[in-house]
């Protein structure tokens, strides 16, 4: 069951991350970009229970901010075949319908925050075929309902030694830089390549 809830929790934190990189893309209806510098992003794991809650950090300038953001955008584009994105007072709401894998999710998210000093992401949802761990010969279970909360608030002007922008900072420690994974999971398969000679 642990392991079910994580696929469902990872889940939701997909679903966090490309609502808010989709929202600050997003022409039509657009949020206010991210102050530059240093950011922390607290998630919490509503639903599916158990799953512990997590710390990242990022830093931005406005350029790696752009490109951060349109990268998530053309990520949402490939993996969700419906996106809706309105205003309901301050807020900022995207309803959406994507596929990761054999994993199919509905999602709800809301925004709400000035983006200079803090924001906060709630996302609530279904996910339906993820795997099952039990014995009874299923290969995925019923749908399971998530639930994330991301509180961001920005910390400082500056980054700290080792982070350039557009760098993240994991929970465990290791530094990745998402726009640059992204782009890479977009690039299409290299083909004409020679194969390789025999010795």
């Amino acid at each position: 069951m642990m392991l079910r809830n994580y696929f469902a929790g990872s889940c939701a934190a997909i679903a966090a991350t490309l609502s808010i990189t989709a929202a600050l893309a997003e022409d039509a209806v657009q949020a206010p970009p991210r102050k530059p510098g240093y950011w922390e992003v607290l998630m919490v794991t509503e639903a599916p229970p158990g799953m512990p809650a997590a710390t990242v950090h990022f830093c931005i300038d406005e350029a790696s901010d752009k490109q951060m953001m349109q990268a998530g955008a053309s990520m949402t584009n490939q993996m969700c075949s419906k996106k809706v994105m309105t205003r309901e007072g301050a807020d900022y709401v995207t309803t959406s319908e994507c596929s990761m894998g054999p994993m199919k999710s509905t999602s709800r998210s809301v925004l709400s925050g000035d983006f200079q000093a803090a924001y906060t992401v709630k996302v609530t949802g279904t996910v339906e075929g993820v795997p099952a761990m039990g014995g009874d010969g299923k290969k995925t279970g019923g749908p399971m309902k998530t639930a994330m909360t991301q509180n961001a608030k920005w910390l400082s002007d500056a980054c700290p030694d080792g982070m350039k922008p557009g760098d993240m900072r994991m929970p465990n420690g290791m530094t990745i830089n998402p726009t640059t994974m992204m782009n890479q999971q977009q690039e299409p398969p290299a083909s004409g390549a020679a194969p390789p000679t025999k010795k």
